[in-house]
C-alpha cells in the first residue's frame, strides 16, 4: 500500500515508523501517534488511525473500516496487491461525506462492544479461578 501511495515500502514493515507514516499520508494530527500509547485507548486510537489511512484509497463502507480496524494486515494485504485500489489521498477522502455519520456510530458501537468484551472476559479469568491455597486436596 505504502508504494501505492508513492512511499518506499520497506517503510510498512518498521515497527511504529509505519503507523507514522500512515498518519502523514492520512494528513491527521502528529499527536496522535502518542496517543496510542495510553493504556486501552490506544487500541482505538490505532484503529482509527488505520481507518483514517484506509479511506485514502478510497475505502469508504462500513465493513471496509471494519475490516481495517479489526484485520489490519490482511485487508491492508489485500488492497496493497489488488490493482483496482489506488490511492487517491487524504484531500480527496476528506471530500466524501456520504454515510460518514453512520459510519461513525457503527465503529463506534463496534469499539464499545469489543471493550466489554474483553473486560468481561478479563474479570471472569481473574475472578473465577480460586488461589492454589484454596484448592481441595485430592
Amino acid at each position: 500500500m505504502f508504494e501505492k501511495a508513492g512511499v518506499q515500502g520497506w517503510k510498512a514493515f518498521v515497527p511504529f515508523y509505519n503507523v507514522w507514516v500512515m498518519i502523514q499520508l492520512g494528513n491527521r494530527a502528529k499527536y496522535t501517534f502518542f496517543l496510542q500509547f495510553i493504556p486501552v485507548l490506544g487500541w482505538f486510537i490505532t484503529m482509527s488511525i488505520y481507518v483514517e489511512f484506509i479511506k485514502t484509497f478510497g475505502k469508504f463502507k462500513l465493513h471496509e473500516h471494519a475490516m481495517a480496524a479489526l484485520l489490519p494486515v490482511v485487508y491492508f494485504s489485500y488492497v496493497g496487491f489488488n490493482a483496482h485500489d489506488k490511492f487517491i489521498g487524504a484531500e480527496a477522502s476528506r471530500k466524501h461525506k456520504k454515510y460518514r455519520h453512520v459510519n461513525g456510530l457503527m465503529l463506534l458501537f463496534l469499539r464499545w462492544w469489543l471493550l466489554h468484551l474483553s473486560v468481561h472476559l478479563f474479570l471472569n479469568l481473574t475472578l473465577s479461578q480460586q488461589p492454589l491455597w484454596k484448592k481441595p486436596c485430592s
